[in-house]
């Protein structure tokens, strides 16, 4: 779908001969022939551009190996808070990850938690252990999002209301009753059914705290990028 960078043009003369682009330091591209031929070893082509000085394929190359490694971590956190009864489930599940199987972790999770509430704050939890982002998160993490979204409104807003919940159980709370598959699916539910200005307050302290750290991550981030 891209055109590749850097585009490395072959003459005889003056006259230009083939044109081949960079992909990712995975594969190039040459107008000789129709298809990607794959890098069978990458670390001799990326040498070959250190050389020249051209160090954004090895940037991105490497970039790409710390994002995998990020989201990687990232999974690994969202396996070890899941709850107990789905995890045996999880693979089979949602071997289709756009369209995964919900009514075995429906039944698994209600027998592990009999109590609505306890229920609920297990999934508050696991919802909240995810990637990061509200909106633009790894398609995974919507399951928590669907079984939170099994449960009638006034139960997700007791649940909420609990005293000392955790970080992850705030975050998961917060992430459940603001997004926009909860105001498109209960559309009067958000103005109907309000928490205490105390709770609303808490959840604004968290999502700054959210927002600082985020921000401050970036920023290192960014430095070190530039560096």
């Amino acid at each position: 779908m891209c055109d590749g960078t850097p585009a490395i043009r072959l003459y005889r003369g003056t006259n230009e001969m083939a044109l081949v682009t960079n992909h990712h330091g995975r594969s190039i591209r040459c107008s000789l022939w129709s298809s990607d031929a794959i890098v069978g070893k990458p670390e001799p082509w990326l040498q070959w551009f250190d050389a020249r000085k051209t160090m954004e394929p090895r940037k991105e190359v490497e970039d790409m190996a710390a994002r995998a490694k990020e989201a990687e971590t990232s999974y690994q956190r969202w396996l070890e808070a899941m709850p107990k009864s789905i995890r045996p489930l999880w693979a089979q599940t949602t071997q289709k990850e756009l369209s995964p199987i919900i009514e075995p972790l429906r039944f698994a999770l209600a027998n592990e938690f009999p109590d609505k509430q306890k229920r609920v704050l297990a999934l508050f939890s696991w919802f909240g252990s995810g990637d990061g982002p509200w909106s633009g998160f790894p398609a995974y993490e919507s399951v928590a999002k669907e079984l939170l979204l099994d449960i009638p409104t006034p139960d997700l807003i007791a649940a909420a209301q609990t005293d000392n919940l955790t970080a992850a159980q705030l975050e998961g709370a917060g992430r459940l009753l603001g997004c926009w598959d909860f105001s498109q699916r209960r559309p009067n539910h958000q103005k109907n059914h309000f928490l205490p200005r105390s709770r609303r307050n808490c959840w604004i302290i968290h999502s700054k705290a959210r927002t600082m750290t985020s921000l401050a991550e970036r920023k290192t981030h960014l430095q070190s990028s530039c560096c």
